[in-house]
């Protein structure tokens, strides 16, 4: 069995942990741009609001693979499964910097969102691949730090991302909570959870923080 704890923040540091809500992320990730959110990441939330997309990562989600790009090895990889409209590309991008020794490849299914999503004024070790990840990821290699934020590769396949996973390197899942989810939602999460807890190739920890993160490093 694998080592797998499940993480509930205190409630005194008097933070606030959300899940899906009824006035769509779109809109939630608008609201907060003023405030908080850096501009590449703002300008991404823009571009999907303006596009009417509501499935992009949560500023919480953001924050947490922001923190652990900036810890990619030298020479690292980073994959994420579903572009989207770019916002946890923004986030990825803004962990890395200015680096010139690493390379993010994130994967889109839909043409339409890869392009506008490319619309962004990414950095040169950017490259993005439209398909379908079950397809793309076995011919892609192995990576540091991987950010499964779609079914695909996640809720379906997630053995060929656990394979894409580097000794030592870190899977992201996230959007694991049940709130606002439907049953066929609730099972694919479920099911997840059980795989990847019974694989003795990872450690993880689930963490009930914004949507939910479940995050496992592979030790052998």
């Amino acid at each position: 069995m694998s080592l797998c704890e499940t993480f509930h923040p205190p409630s005194r540091l008097g933070l606030e942990f959300r899940g899906p809500t009824e006035t769509g992320k779109g809109r939630r990730l608008l609201e907060l741009a003023s405030r908080s959110l850096p501009e590449r990441v703002r300008d991404a939330a823009e571009r999907a609001a303006d596009a009417g997309f509501e499935l992009s990562s949560e500023p919480g989600i953001g924050r947490a693979i922001m923190t652990l790009a900036a810890a990619v090895r030298p020479g690292g990889r980073v994959l994420e499964i579903g572009t989207g409209m770019g916002v946890g590309t923004a986030w990825l991008i803004q962990g890395l910097a200015a680096r010139a020794d690493v390379e993010l490849v994130t994967i889109e299914s839909d043409p339409k969102r890869a392009r506008l999503a490319a619309e962004a004024n990414w950095p040169g070790y950017v490259q993005p691949v439209i398909g379908d990840v079950l397809v793309e990821i076995g011919r892609l290699g192995l990576f540091s730090l991987v950010f499964a934020d779609a079914e695909g590769g996640k809720l379906y396949g997630l053995d060929l991302t656990l394979a894409a996973v580097d000794l030592h390197g870190i899977l992201v899942l996230d959007d694991m909570r049940f709130q606002g989810r439907s049953p066929a939602i609730e099972e694919g999460v479920v099911r997840v959870r059980r795989q990847l807890m019974a694989d003795d190739r990872f450690v993880c920890v689930e963490m009930n923080w914004s949507s939910g993160l479940l995050v496992a490093t592979r030790v052998r």
